[in-house]
């Protein structure tokens, strides 16, 4: 057996993740466009067909690469289910756990229910364990190093701490940047001071700066256009944008509720939401979740593609923050 029976990959950037798999396939000897990738999500019930492909071989002779996206969400009782279905080796199907909390001081959360699993004990006895915080700190030297390095492209001294710096905290974006950036380089292929000035200074959107030009009035179309153009660049817009909704509207839950103290950001963090959580109220707050979840419902069902998904959720946004001209259309 050259390949871990099954992995664990913890991180928050789905891009990180889709590279890890790439890679572990790789070392085990295999092209990623070996394995049929069929991707499942822990934050919401498992269907039949999930414990089919994780139990059965492929009927057409190819092997799969069984993704489990958001499976820090599973409940206590399909961690359990586990147990029996992990307990062999299946070489045609190789189980990729992707757990993608948020990490909090340089540590994640692992759910309780999954570390008193016995294979959780040999996941990380053998390895199987992959963890990375993301592209912040030592995260982003070693995404520059290895991007760069993998092209032949030199640093210079004096930029190397710009660029990462200046750089997206999120790979999709990061390399996006970067490949920018390699058009823009001389027969030297050399990043200096001058070649960093020429990358944005963000890569998406910044949130606070989106809800801003959301509660602006008229600024639909500035705000629908900055989104198409991130979903065009990163793939990862939509999920990056429920996300953020959902925590920011908690925070905002919060404040109405009492609990202001409770929400962490510094002072102008935390000013701004106390007046956003004050427009758009607590029926507001609540909505959000709604939309967010219905959202991601939507592409995860096939209902509708992404774009339309995102262009459904932004006049959603922009009639919770402009009641008034919303009924005026």
């Amino acid at each position: 057996m050259s390949r871990p029976g099954f992995s664990f990959l913890v991180c928050p950037d789905p891009e990180l993740l889709r590279t890890r798999m790439a890679e572990l396939l790789a070392e085990a000897g295999e092209e990623a466009t070996a394995w049929e990738r069929k991707s499942y999500w822990g934050d919401e019930e498992l269907p039949a067909r999930f414990w089919q492909d994780l139990g059965s071989a492929n009927l057409m002779g190819g092997k799969t690469a069984l993704v489990l996206r958001r499976a820090e969400k599973l409940k206590a009782e399909d961690w359990e289910r586990f147990t029996t279905a992990l307990r062999g080796f299946n070489q045609n199907v190789w189980p990729f756990f992707c757990l993608e909390g948020e990490w909090d001081r340089g540590k994640v959360s692992i759910p309780k229910a999954l570390t008193k699993q016995k294979f959780w004990t040999v996941a990380e006895k053998k390895g199987w364990v992959w963890q990375q915080r993301g592209l912040t700190g030592e995260g982003m030297a070693a995404f520059v190093r290895k991007w760069t390095v993998g092209r032949g492209i030199k640093v210079r001294p004096e930029a190397q701490k710009p660029l990462c710096q200046t750089l997206p905290e999120d790979a999709g974006a990061a390399d996006l940047e970067l490949r920018k950036l390699e058009l823009a380089l001389g027969p030297g292929r050399e990043i200096g001071l001058e070649q960093v000035a020429l990358i944005a200074p963000t890569g998406e959107m910044d949130f606070f700066e989106f809800v801003s030009a959301l509660s602006k009035q008229g600024a639909t179309a500035e705000v629908w256009e900055r989104v198409i153009q991130n979903h065009a660049e990163t793939k990862t817009m939509l999920f990056q944008l429920t996300s953020h909704l959902a925590s920011e509207a908690r925070a905002w839950w919060m404040i109405l509720s009492g609990e202001e103290g409770k929400v962490r950001g510094n002072p102008y963090a935390l000013k701004y939401k106390a007046e956003t959580a004050r427009k758009v109220g607590l029926a507001g707050a609540s909505a959000i979740f709604d939309y967010c979840l219905e959202a991601e419902l939507e592409v995860k069902t096939g209902s509708m593609d992404e774009e339309q998904v995102l262009e459904l959720l932004v006049s959603r946004l922009a009639a919770l923050f402009h009641p008034a001209a919303a009924r005026q259309r």
